[in-house]
């Protein structure tokens, strides 16, 4: 299992943080003025949510793919399981009038989150209702599910012979 989390991993640095850090050198680069200084924060936010988004998304891949054997049913599982809750999420916070649907929501979650690690000023965050403990402690339920099924499907078994 770590050897499949790990090519997950790496597969998924390819395309998020490895990427956006390589932007963000360049925009250092590039600026006339002492830029990466002051925005060192935007860099640590980048890395931290990519990080979390990655880590998410393969316990979760992992979780999943082990219950279902076929890979096009694992993939679409996949799939539903980050949307299907956010759609019923969003139509939970509309009939109820409230923002806690939103914690259904994995995208958005991770957008509120990564506004606020990168330091975005409250005035332009979008969407930025959630408090952080919540959108902590979703996230750690959903990872100690992903970690709970993975434990009932993959058991070590002890190999006695005599």
């Amino acid at each position: 299992m770590l050897g499949k989390f790990i090519a997950l991993f790496w597969s998924l640095s390819l395309v998020t943080w490895i990427p956006s850090l390589l932007l963000f050198a360049y925009q250092g680069y590039t600026s006339p003025q002492p830029w990466v200084g002051a925005h060192l924060r935007v860099a640590i936010g980048l890395l931290a949510g990519s990080v979390l988004w990655i880590v998410l998304l393969s316990i979760l891949s992992l979780a999943l793919s082990s219950w279902v054997k076929w890979r096009m049913v694992a993939t679409g599982s996949i799939f539903a399981a980050v949307f299907v809750p956010a759609g019923v999420g969003g139509v939970a916070s509309a009939i109820l009038r409230t923002k806690w649907g939103l914690l259904l929501n994995l995208p958005v979650m991770m957008s509120q989150l990564w506004q606020r690690l990168m330091g975005m000023p409250e005035s332009i965050r979008i969407g930025s209702e959630l408090p952080n403990a919540a959108i902590a402690a979703m996230l750690v339920l959903i990872c100690f599910v992903c970690v709970v099924m993975l434990n009932a499907r993959i058991r070590a078994r002890e190999v006695v012979r005599g």
